[in-house]
């Protein structure tokens, strides 16, 4: 038959073995490079759920009850999540300047959120002094009460400037870019900095007028 003579023909044959190698080292390494792949949508979800955790402890965080050293595990665990949050989005490639982009949004908001908590740890230590004082004051150490509460009005006014930066960056934001649905978070944000910048504003006040 006339295919078994083709089929018999040695440099047909070799020919077919070198293509069917070609396919199959083909298909594997598509395989391999599609395994390792992982698509805008997934990186959107990852950072959406690591910044929805994020704001979970933070939220968690009780400033009258809590030790300093309970706040500070939560806000370096929020941080870690934050950061985390940010990697996933930090590579996608920006959408069109003038269209509503997800991705977008959530890098500002979540390196709003960064700077925020590095402001919350300033207020974390400044409560340390604060306690620090406190003891020194009931063993009349009044050198070591005074050194602590300088130092603790120094770590809120670099919180003050934190959160400067975390505002900066949200009134930077092109709200044209961010879709209708997340630009409340955006206000949320702010009103998030303007609170946590009070408690620090009245700590300051507290401090000012021990130390005068």
């Amino acid at each position: 038959m006339e295919y078994a003579g083709i089929m018999k023909n040695p440099r047909f044959y070799a020919k077919c073995r070198l293509l069917c190698t070609f396919i199959v080292a083909g298909m594997v390494l598509l395989g391999v490079m599609t395994a390792g792949c992982i698509s805008t949508e997934e990186e959107v979800d990852e950072a959406r759920s690591l910044m929805a955790k994020g704001d979970v402890r933070l939220a968690s965080v009780d400033w009258n009850t809590d030790p300093p050293g309970i706040i500070e595990a939560k806000l370096v665990a929020a941080h870690i999540d934050f950061e985390n949050a940010y990697a996933s989005v930090a590579g996608i490639s920006p959408g069109k300047e003038d269209e509503p982009d997800e991705a977008y949004a959530l890098r500002e908001l979540i390196q709003s959120r960064i700077i925020l908590v590095s402001a919350a740890l300033e207020i974390q230590s400044a409560l340390g002094h604060i306690m620090d004082a406190q003891d020194n004051a009931r063993l009349y150490q009044y050198d070591l009460w005074y050194r602590d509460m300088a130092c603790a009005r120094e770590d809120l006014r670099s919180a003050h400037g934190y959160l400067d930066g975390a505002v900066s960056s949200l009134n930077d934001i092109t709200m044209a870019r961010v879709p209708v649905a997340m630009q409340g978070d955006i206000a949320a944000a702010k009103i998030t900095c303007a609170n946590l910048d009070g408690r620090a504003g009245r700590l300051e006040a507290a401090i000012d007028t021990s130390l005068a």
